[in-house]
């Protein structure tokens, strides 16, 4: 079950956020000790191996296995996680977007990833992590600008550009990319050298966050995980932020998210 909040929808400079904030007193103090993004927090134990039989949806295919996200704030939020032990902070793999288009091949969605913990990852064992796009949403507002505000102003971006003039941080940005794993983990490899994330392919990258949609595919360094007391993992370049009360509300509505994402990324390089 989804811990419950209530949302707002803002925009920031034009762009379209929707803020969410925990409901009640009893929710922020079940969520006291969560990340951001509502997964568990790091400890000793591995929550993956063994995981939980309730959470567990199925195999992808030998390497990698679908469970439910235990603490979710979205219905139907699920991880894509490495059957044996990877660790998360290591460059990802073919197999990584192999397994990523798979899931987009099969529903509408976002898939993102959190690299280190400076970019919001709370586990060490790699997965990813995804949240379909319901098809039974509202047409005036569907679904997508639900999970992902950002997703129309990023799918309008040109082809031609590797970035989106309308974030202020430093990023690559890739539309209607090449829905093959071997081009696009080239085209990550390549990202994560000229971002500085990592120095070539065998290095251990900084921490960075990516997302991909059936329509675009995007990379954003990062330089530190919260701003203000409040983290931020991949979903916020997607346009949503979660405040865990609602003096963190006020201030992200206030200061703005885009002021929120800057603090935590590095400036947009010109040209």
């Amino acid at each position: 079950m989804s811990i419950p909040t209530q949302s707002v929808q803002i925009r920031d400079h034009e762009l379209p956020f929707v803020l969410r904030v925990l409901s009640r007193n009893k929710e922020r103090q079940a969520a006291a000790t969560l990340t951001a993004d509502g997964s568990a927090p790091t400890g000793k134990t591995n929550p993956f191996l063994p995981y939980e039989q309730d959470l567990y949806v199925g195999h992808f295919n030998d390497n990698y296995v679908c469970l439910l996200n235990k603490f979710n704030v979205v219905p139907n939020h699920f991880l894509i996680v490495t059957a044996t032990y990877q660790e998360q902070n290591q460059l990802l793999t073919p197999q990584d977007f192999e397994v990523s288009l798979q899931v987009l091949k099969e529903l509408p969605g976002l898939v993102f990833f959190n690299g280190g913990k400076l970019a919001g990852a709370s586990q060490k064992h790699k997965h990813l992590q995804a949240i379909p796009f319901s098809e039974a949403s509202a047409p005036e507002f569907p679904d997508r600008l639900l999970v992902c505000p950002l997703y129309d102003v990023l799918t309008q971006t040109s082809s031609q550009q590797v970035q989106s003039p309308e974030l202020p941080f430093l990023h690559r940005l890739k539309v209607d990319y090449s829905p093959d794993p071997d081009a696009l983990h080239q085209t990550y490899l390549q990202w994560v050298q000229e971002l500085g994330i990592a120095n070539d392919p065998q290095s251990l990258p900084g921490a960075y966050n990516l997302l991909l949609t059936r329509e675009w595919f995007m990379i954003v360094p990062r330089k530190q995980e919260h701003f203000a007391g409040m983290s931020v993992n991949a979903l916020g370049f997607a346009g949503t932020l979660l405040a865990r009360t609602p003096e963190q509300l006020q201030q992200i509505q206030e200061t703005g998210p885009l002021h929120l994402l800057s603090r935590v990324t590095f400036p947009q390089q010109p040209g």
